[in-house]
């Protein structure tokens, strides 16, 4: 399987417009395999969990650990959130 393009979408000038806005934005470009979120390199179609997972990178450029950082429910919130106290 192929490492789809970041801003892939079915409008032609969308996508070109995401990729550039990427590359401006971010300093890299969609086909590097760069997650822009974290800078992890060499991502690929195999990391994503599921075909959402994998359409998300094609619209936002998120490898999977940003996805379930940024996505990750209830769980991954009470990760981020301090201890009540008391």
């Amino acid at each position: 399987m192929t490492l789809p393009t970041v801003g892939e979408t079915k409008l032609p000038e969308f996508s070109n417009f995401m990729k550039e806005f990427a590359q401006v934005l971010f300093g890299m470009s969609a086909e590097q395999g760069t997650c822009w979120m974290c800078g992890r390199e060499g991502v690929k179609a195999e990391d994503f969990r599921d075909e959402e997972s994998l359409q998300e990178y094609r619209i936002s450029g998120m490898c999977q650990e940003c996805q379930d950082k940024t996505f990750g429910g209830a769980a991954a919130l009470a990760a981020l959130l301090p201890e009540p106290e008391g």
